[in-house]
Order: structure tokens, then sequence, then C-alpha cells
């Protein structure tokens, strides 16, 4: 989730959480991550990062793109900001530079849901239906219980229209109970799948589900 406040300084709740985040993301080694950087620099790039995605909500496009390139500079593998600049380049227009944004995450980081379903996405977005399916294919074989990854993987494939695989990594994440520590972000997983089955003509299933994720 996003963090407003990561572009003031923070309260020491709130950096007690931010370093909890550093130490997972050091200790699994992410790429493009903390790695040898302390925690004061890593919380510097973090904050870039956030005021990157605030001036983009603002739609001041020039601006976020200004300082998330000013920022990736120096840091050019760090992966948080190289995927939100995907997404200001995309919303700016700059199609070429977002899609060679998220294929910058995907050399460091391979398996990154949210660079393989923005891939997917904006390859189908301009015309290049067999990227985009590429895309997609990679992100249905790492299935994972993690809420980002499933809910970019059902996204996908309900912008591919592929709503019978839709079903099935629904099915999967109940089958590996996933969906009940969620609360009500649950319903978002309840809504695609139903409206998945009542495209495929399953008006009773989809009735039930979507009573679900209300």
């Amino acid at each position: 989730k996003s963090h407003p406040m990561l572009i003031n300084i923070p309260s020491a709740e709130l950096e007690e959480e931010l370093f909890k985040r550093f130490q997972q993301e050091k200790n699994i080694s992410i790429v493009g991550g903390p790695g040898e950087k302390d925690f004061s620099d890593w919380l510097k790039l973090s904050r870039d990062r956030e005021a990157v995605e605030n001036l983009a909500t603002q739609r001041r496009f020039h601006q976020a793109l200004a300082r998330g390139e000013a920022t990736l500079r120096l840091n050019p593998d760090f992966v948080p900001l190289l995927n939100t600049l995907s997404t200001v380049y995309w919303l700016n227009g700059q199609v070429e530079k977002a899609i060679a944004s998220v294929q910058r995450v995907l050399t460091l980081q391979p398996e990154d849901a949210s660079a393989l379903g923005n891939l997917a996405k904006y390859s189908l977005l301009s015309g290049r239906i067999d990227d985009a399916l590429a895309s997609a294919q990679r992100l249905k074989s790492l299935y994972s219980t993690s809420y980002l990854h499933a809910a970019t993987t059902i996204e996908v494939l309900a912008y591919l229209g592929d709503f019978a695989e839709l079903i099935k990594v629904f099915e999967w994440f109940q089958q590996e109970n996933a969906l009940e520590p969620l609360g009500s972000e649950a319903g978002y997983f309840y809504h695609w799948a139903a409206a998945a089955q009542a495209y495929l003509g399953e008006y009773k299933t989809a009735k039930n589900l979507w009573k679900k994720a209300l």
C-alpha cells in the first residue's frame, strides 16, 4: 500500500514499519532492494518513489518523471521506482519507455508480478498480442498466494478475456486458503470470478460469488 507520509518526515510508528520492511527485503536479497545500503539511504529512495507516485496521481506527469528519472540515474536498479516510472510513462503516453522500464525490471527480477502484469497490459493495449500472451503465460506459471501476484494475474486474464483460466486461478487461490486472511480485500477476487462465471453463462454461480464480494 502507498504511504503518502513518506514525502514528509515520517512518524516514529511509520519509520518503525518501514525499518521492518527494509530488514525483510535485505534478508531475502531483493534485486534493486536495500542491498548494501543503510536504512537512511533506502528510506530516501522510498520517499522519492512515493513522491513520484503522488505527483502522478495529481496528473503532474512531467514533474513526476523529472524527479523519478533524477533518482534513477543515481540508483538504476531500484526496482520499485522502475515499476512506478513505467506506470507514469504509460499514463503520459510514452508507450516505448513504459515497456522498456518493465523489461528492465524483468532483467533484474524475472518473477516480478507488477512488471509482468504491466508488460502484458501495455502489450495488449498497444496491439502486441503475442507479447501480451507471452507475459500472461509467464505470470500464470508463477502461482503464488501473494495478494499482489494473484490480483495482477486475475486482472491480466480479464484484460485478455481468458475467463476459464481466471476461474482456475481463483479456485486455486481458494484451495490454498488465501482468501480469508484478506478480509474485505477478498471482494476483488470474488468480483472478477463472478464476472468470469457470468460471461461463461454460469449465472447461478456468478450470483453466489457476487454476494460474497459485497
